[in-house]
């Protein structure tokens, strides 16, 4: 499996994390979150922003509250997509031998380090014939 396949997968697995800990907390603790002092205040967040949410019992209303933090991890996919391509293209040049080039070249190292994630976020929206490396 090539480096990119392993790149792709990083989405998958950050929303199957986000998603897996949602029900393990819904399922191990879900009335006891519900009667929690530390969920009533997010809680009645939730309620004044989306009123739908009110209409709903307390241990559905904690599950909406948990899945609208899942923006977070949805935040992290680009920024992790990013680090795993510059990260594997920096191994790929050290063990093809092409890193020592790279290095002598006259630029600074990082401007280097900067272009080697936003080269890993190309693959991503330019077409491929533009995108190859």
């Amino acid at each position: 499996m090539s480096t990119a396949s392993y790149s792709t997968l990083l989405p998958l697995l950050i929303i199957a994390e986000a998603v897996v800990v949602i029900w393990l907390v819904q399922h191990f603790a879900g009335d006891a979150i519900a009667q929690s002092a530390f969920f009533q205040s997010p809680l009645a967040k939730l309620r004044t922003a989306v009123p739908a949410v009110a209409d709903l019992d307390t241990v559905d209303q904690v599950r909406v509250f948990l899945l609208t933090q899942l923006n977070l991890f949805l935040l992290l996919i680009p920024t992790m997509v990013a680090i795993s391509f510059a990260t594997f293209t920096i191994v790929d040049e050290k063990l093809s031998g092409s890193l020592e080039a790279l290095l002598a070249t006259p630029i600074r190292t990082a401007n280097c380090s900067w272009a080697k994630p936003w080269r890993g976020l190309s693959r991503l929206w330019l077409p491929p014939g533009y995108a190859r490396g």
